[in-house]
């Protein structure tokens, strides 16, 4: 890397982490800029934990591994963006836009993230433990595989067509969520999960309620 390069790296990462609590409008579009030069740097992030964000354009950037745990996204635009293996632990993505992000291995633990925009995600290998996904998009081949939900609200979330083959639903509020056309759903998962009468189930998932609180579950095969 030649000098002039590596200096202005530094000049761009110094700059960013000193805007971090400024929340001037005109600040806040410096603050997305300088992270859309870095990212066309191909750089490694420093920790941006805590920086607020919120409504500003991140589209198409490489955040990958980057700490953003315990920051402030609302609303922000991260449409296409690869943000695999970042760390959003305790942050808030309420409405934001994540549409065909990479968001493989993310850590959403305990993040808020009612009422965002997932659809096409690879969230694959994610942990997403006690997260606020209510209401969430995470239609149209959403990735799931092997991602773990525990304890996470899911209710009302739309998951039509998602893949969510191995995750992990134990104690997930699925309440009223869509999962009709969803692939590789089991009976194991349903009854790990918390469903009601509202839970729109694919169709080889055949749920019988036996009383508000209790139901049967079988699988059908296909064909």
């Amino acid at each position: 890397m030649d000098e002039k390069r590596k200096a202005r790296i530094e000049e761009l990462k110094k700059e960013l982490l000193d805007l971090k609590d400024n929340l001037e409008d005109a600040q806040m579009k410096r603050k997305s800029d300088i992270i859309q030069e870095l990212s066309n740097f191909k750089v490694v992030f420093p920790s941006l934990d805590g920086f607020e964000l919120s409504q500003t354009d991140l589209c198409g950037v490489d955040l990958s591994e980057t700490n953003l745990s315990d920051g402030k996204f609302n609303k922000t635009l991260f449409i296409g963006a690869d943000l695999s293996s970042c760390d959003f632990e305790d942050s808030s993505l309420v409405e934001a836009n994540l549409g065909g992000a990479n968001l493989f291995a993310i850590d959403l633990t305990n993040a808020d993230c009612a009422r965002a925009n997932f659809a096409k995600v690879d969230l694959a290998e994610a942990t997403v433990c006690g997260a606020n996904l209510s209401e969430v998009d995470l239609s149209c081949q959403a990735n799931l595989a092997e991602t773990d939900f525990n304890g996470a609200n899911l209710s009302k979330a739309n998951l039509r067509e998602a893949n969510v083959g191995g995750a992990d639903f134990s104690d997930a509020n699925l309440k009223g969520a869509i999962l009709l056309l969803a692939e590789n759903l089991t009976c194991e998962q349903i009854k790990s999960a918390k469903i009601d009468r509202e839970t729109k189930l694919p169709s080889y998932i055949k749920v019988v309620w036996v009383d508000d609180q209790n139901y049967e579950c079988d699988f059908i095969p296909e064909g």
